[in-house]
């Protein structure tokens, strides 16, 4: 199977994927050299997202297209702490660290605040912890931020953000 990808793509996407989440030294095909930590890299373009936070008090983000990378050659694996450091650079919404009794105060506002506004609401998860609406068109999971909000049906999850919005939370 990895031929066959490597034959339309150019590359496995599996020998992509395992640059992911390990610091590396990066060659450009112009001979430049980077070091980092690969956050990510698209299977169809081969782009490649690094940061280098060697520098504690600057933290550059590098887009390298697929095109100008010579090669990659993996100096180590990440530990988990730094792999949540990396992912929070990208999404800092996971930084914010909400007690137990304030995720459920969180969730009753916003179940409040729904309710009056008509709209069908009702609970998915092990815990009933998602609000499900208009059965099952958009989710909504802890912490219940507009950020936390999830459909592919972009009107009504505009509609539903800019609502929310409304909520100060």
């Amino acid at each position: 199977m990895s031929n066959f990808y490597e034959e339309i793509l150019g590359i496995d996407p599996l020998k992509l994927n395992s640059y992911v989440h390990k610091e590396v030294f990066i060659i450009l095909k112009n001979e430049t050299k980077y070091n980092g930590k690969i956050y990510t890299i698209d299977p169809v373009s081969e782009s490649v997202i690094a940061v280098d936070d060697q520098d504690k008090s600057q933290t550059k983000i590098y887009c390298f297209p697929g095109h100008a990378v010579a090669s990659i050659e993996i100096k180590r694996e990440l530990t988990s702490h730094e792999i949540k450091e990396l992912e929070l650079i990208f999404e800092p919404s996971l930084a914010t660290n909400y007690s137990e009794s304030e995720i459920d105060d969180r969730r009753t506002q916003v179940e409040t605040f729904l309710k009056s506004r008509m709209i069908p609401v009702s609970f998915i998860g092990s815990h009933c912890e998602t609000f499900s609406l208009f059965d099952g068109i958009l989710l909504i999971q802890p912490p219940y931020d507009i950020d936390n909000c999830q459909s592919e049906n972009l009107i009504v999850l505009k509609q539903i953000q800019r609502m929310m919005k409304e909520l100060k939370l």
